[in-house]
């Protein structure tokens, strides 16, 4: 199994901060991992006579991180702070990111909408460069006992990617003591289908998953062989099983491919109500 020994929660504001240092407790609680905390901040202070001090908007960031992170004390057995200054934070927690060596990247989830295209905010650029699994935190509670859901894809060209998903979703669905749901989906025109090629096409499905599964290691899981818009699908099946988390496989890209959205984590994250674990080949 798929282990987590370092944690890094990383923002470039408080929103959702105390919720994501939250989850990486709990993570650690069954994990034994270490965690590090990094706010990144841009703003400055202007001091008494008119001068700006980097300095003291650092120290004041310090302050508030270490009450943030105050409740937890007594829960984690070792926690890391740090506060980096940058005019440009989302090339400093990128770089920040792709320079750790942490299992697990935990990242509050800015709210998006229509617009984000060409001028990618952090979350995005995150999502399409970042070869350690990203975990993304919604404003939802955590729990142990619940739900698991990873989506595969069981075309052959993907089989790399499946065993990185399956090893996460063991991995998360172990620590939190949750069932694990496994969903593949075959996309397609339908209405032109009749209805027993297309319970044909479900009953492959299914058997695929099932393999992918057990050639991966997974014993205990619920498989979703489902009909549909890959999109529309992940998003139904997350919000009728509420789990905890969804994990979903993309590619790592550079240059200009990175700025275009197109993938389906792309396309799903935003409409979904659970925390997301994106992983990538790199």
């Amino acid at each position: 199994m798929k282990t987590i020994k370092r944690i890094l929660v990383v923002a470039d504001n408080h929103t959702g901060l105390r919720d994501a240092i939250a989850k990486a407790s709990l993570l650690e609680h069954y994990s034994g991992a270490e965690i590090e905390i990094t706010s990144v901040i841009s703003n400055t202070i202007c001091t008494s006579n008119g001068e700006v001090s980097v300095g003291a908007c650092i120290r004041e960031e310090e302050q508030q991180l270490q009450e943030l992170v105050e409740p937890f004390r007594d829960e984690v057995a070792w926690c890391k702070t740090n506060v980096v200054w940058n005019v440009d934070p989302l090339d400093a927690v990128t770089s920040l990111a792709h320079s750790s060596t942490a299992d697990l990247i935990i990242k509050p989830l800015a709210h998006h909408g229509p617009g984000d295209y060409l001028h990618t905010p952090l979350d995005w650029q995150l999502i399409r460069t970042l070869k350690t699994p990203l975990l993304l935190s919604k404003h939802q509670d955590w729990s142990t006992g619940g739900k698991v859901l990873a989506a595969l894809d069981t075309a052959d060209k993907h089989q790399a990617l499946n065993r990185i998903i399956c090893a996460q979703a063991e991995a998360m669905a172990g620590l939190l003591d949750a069932e694990l749901h496994l969903v593949t989906v075959t996309s397609g025109p339908l209405h032109t289908v009749s209805a027993g090629l297309i319970k044909k096409a479900q009953e492959r499905r299914l058997k695929d998953l099932n393999c992918i599964a057990r050639e991966n290691g997974l014993e205990k899981f619920q498989p979703h062989g489902l009909l549909g818009d890959p999109v529309s699908v992940i998003r139904e099946t997350s919000q009728s099983l509420a789990p905890t988390v969804t994990i979903i496989g993309t590619h790592a890209r550079g240059g200009f491919k990175k700025l275009l959205l197109g993938n389906t984590a792309e396309a799903v994250i935003p409409k979904i109500e659970s925390d997301v674990i994106t992983v990538s080949l790199g």
